[in-house]
């Protein structure tokens, strides 16, 4: 409390001002009604602290669907969580009361860009145009991206091959929903619901391999980028020098997405899964088998252990997320030294490999929310190795199968489970 009190007198015949104190009521302080921050003022018909009134500025105007990483949206939204879940806080900021109709246009908003950012930002579009890789280059452009820009810089401009490989692989999902319906498990009544996960074995397990390969194709043909700068023999030399590595990431990312907290099953791609708690019966299907459930339990439990250790707990630990999914399928695609490459081949690679990083940095810096993204990209990069341990491991059982069955199944996949496979 502030006390004032002014009282003219005259002294020596001069009129002067005497100050002492009075009270006075100081304005209390208006918090953000989003994250409890202190406000500055009504934005878009709410009290808000100027980086929530950006953000939900930027949501607007870019049109942004968010995805609530926890998946129950009721994260919690306020000044002292380090790095709040953006699908939570525009649903907070929209509850709060802030209006979409409020949002100007960027140009109203943010005022008229001079020439000079109006050349930046043009050189920059038809850098990314006129790109012979396919990308646009954040790490290496010169002038430095401005925040009133983050309207025009999107994700699609910044990350074109993770975007591109995102559109690809969700076309593949949806592709893949209708697996049950196509090849469906047997034995098949009148009372099995095809809806419901069903535990399979090895012979179904190779069966699906077999139907979901020529989607796996499709998919890589249309979202990898610069696939038609190598020639088709070094195209084939990459997908059979990948396919095994592939396969098995690509349903560890499926098996972290539907599993849960459990660790007994591992998902397949018509959603269907193998017990990873009864590793006997997966491999119970084959007529002429010398191999006992117990003695297939034994021999091959410790791969499905490796899976667990090295594969699926990392991606829960780190809860990796879809861009750093599709960076990993795309850098173990462009693999070097691929049995049967060249040093083109290599070389282009590379230089496919060095954009994916590049995008993934700027996925890291711009678009995420990691405390410390370098540490963040170090771990992801860590599975790499993981997946070709497993890889290795699992084609020794895969040959270690072939000599214990008469009946192995489809001779394509066996071939291209080891890198030899006609595509």
């Amino acid at each position: 409390m502030v006390w004032q009190y002014y009282r003219e007198q005259e002294f020596c015949g001069m009129e002067i001002a005497e100050y002492t104190i009075e009270p006075t009521i100081a304005s209390p302080v208006k918090l953000c009604r989003v994250c409890d921050d202190k406000s500055d003022g009504a934005h878009f018909g709410v009290e808000s602290c100027r980086a929530c009134a950006a953000f939900f500025r930027r949501s607007v105007v870019m049109r942004k669907k968010y995805i609530c990483r926890q998946g129950g949206e009721n994260c919690q939204i306020n000044k002292t969580v380090r790095c709040m879940c953006r699908c939570c806080r525009f649903n907070k900021c929209l509850k709060m009361g802030m209006m979409k109709d409020a949002v100007q246009s960027p140009r109203d908003q943010i005022g008229k860009r001079s020439e000079q950012q109006q050349q930046q930002y043009a050189e920059i579009k038809q850098e990314h145009a006129d790109s012979t890789s396919g990308y646009y280059d954040p790490l290496h452009c010169e002038q430095p991206l401005l925040d009133s820009w983050d309207v025009y810089i999107t994700e699609e401009v910044a990350m074109p091959i993770l975007k591109k490989i995102q559109a690809g692989y969700n076309e593949l999902r949806a592709r893949r929903a209708q697996y049950r319906y196509e090849v469906p498990m047997e034995p098949i009544t009148m009372d099995t619901d095809l809806n419901v996960p069903r535990r399979i074995t090895h012979k179904h397990g190779f069966r699906m391999l077999a139907h979901d390969n020529e989607n796996i194709v499709k998919f890589m043909r249309s979202s990898f980028p610069r696939l038609n700068e190598f020639d088709q023999l070094q195209r084939k030399v990459l997908y059979r020098s990948c396919f095994a590595s592939y396969m098995l990431f690509d349903s560890a990312y499926r098996t972290y997405l539907q599993s849960g907290d459990e660790n007994d099953r591992w998902y397949i791609s018509d959603g269907n899964y193998i017990d990873m708690a009864d590793v006997g019966y997966y491999y119970s299907a084959f007529e002429g088998s010398s191999l006992s459930h117990a003695d297939a339990s034994s021999l091959f439990r410790p791969t499905f252990s490796m899976f667990v250790r090295n594969i699926l707990q990392p991606m829960k630990l780190l809860r990796m997320t879809d861009m750093e999914f599709f960076a990993l399928i795309a850098l173990t695609f462009y693999s070097h030294g691929a049995d049967g490459g060249t040093g083109e081949t290599d070389q282009k690679a590379m230089e496919v490999r060095d954009a994916i990083l590049r995008e993934l940095t700027f996925y890291y810096t711009r678009f995420a929310c990691f405390k410390d993204y370098p540490l963040r990209m170090a771990q992801v990069m860590l599975m790499l190795p993981s997946i070709h341990r497993i890889t290795t491991r699992f084609r020794e059982d895969v040959e270690i199968n072939k000599l214990f069955n008469t009946d192995f199944g489809d001779e394509k996949i066996y071939d291209l489970i080891n890198g030899k496979g006609q595509i």
